[in-house]
């Protein structure tokens, strides 16, 4: 079983509109791999499963241990 990291709406929204700068702009494609996984990760915190941390320590704690 794969873990699932999720990040809040805002954030995602906000990445998707990077997504589409970089891809309008510099005419960089996302993989498909990479938007696989964001979909998955959307579905994932619509389904409730995410990680809550309570600190920028707990945070950056997780994102190391990546």
């Amino acid at each position: 079983m794969t873990e699932t990291i999720t990040i809040p709406k805002e954030e995602y929204k906000l990445l998707l509109k990077c997504k589409h700068i970089v891809e309008s702009d510099f005419e960089v494609k996302f993989s498909k791999k990479f938007i696989k996984s964001l979909k998955e990760s959307e579905k994932a915190y619509k389904k409730g499963e995410f990680v809550t941390v309570k600190s920028s320590q707990e945070r950056r704690k997780l994102f190391d241990s990546l």
